[in-house]
């Protein structure tokens, strides 16, 4: 998406999602160059994805994180999640 077409609060939105999935996808090949194993269970993924984000460029990564999607996902139903301690006492 463009962001000329976009309102002004639209734009900084944009901007902040492509800032997140930078450093998202950044910190996600630096996971998978450190321990690929450790890092596919991290970031749910599988070994096509880790052994294709460990291989891109840095000029690559740029690209993919000015999508207007965010690159990465909550997963809510993980047991590892749900089983910590503070979700016993937060209010979601």
């Amino acid at each position: 998406m463009s962001l000329e077409n976009l309102s002004g609060v639209d734009r900084q939105l944009q901007k902040e999602i492509g800032d997140f999935n930078l450093m998202y996808m950044l910190l996600a090949q630096k996971l998978v160059k450190q321990d690929e194993a450790v890092a596919m269970r991290r970031l749910g993924i599988g070994k096509d994805l880790a052994e294709l984000l460990a291989n891109m460029s840095s000029a690559q990564i740029a690209k993919l994180a000015e999508t207007n999607l965010m690159l990465c996902s909550f997963r809510p139903d993980d047991a590892a999640i749900a089983s910590k301690p503070y979700m016993a006492s937060s209010k979601i």
